[in-house]
């Protein structure tokens, strides 16, 4: 990669949200261990109402909550819009 290559995948590439402080850290900690050195990790619950980041992402990855529930009357109207994947439908439901 060429130095600007690289200072997008050390700087800028990577953004994650979670609503555990320890697995904020955890994911913090392992990104700088592969090089990202000023990842995006912020405490924030991606799939909620208050979630208003439109447009920003090309890849989405996601988990289901390992810990707790989502409750559909919290979930953002607009994912469920982009989103008919039976993953998707899962949270949902979960």
């Amino acid at each position: 990669m060429n130095d600007k290559q690289w200072d997008h995948y050390m700087k800028g590439l990577v953004t994650g949200y979670d609503t555990d402080m320890t697995m904020l850290r955890i994911s913090t900690m392992n990104l700088m261990l592969h090089s990202i050195t000023n990842p995006t990790v912020e405490y924030q619950d991606a799939v909620s109402k208050s979630n208003q980041i439109k447009g920003q992402y090309d890849v989405i990855l996601a988990n289901s909550p390992f810990t707790g529930t989502v409750t559909e009357s919290t979930i953002n109207p607009n994912l469920l819009d982009v989103c008919n994947s039976a993953c998707c439908r899962f949270l949902k439901f979960f």
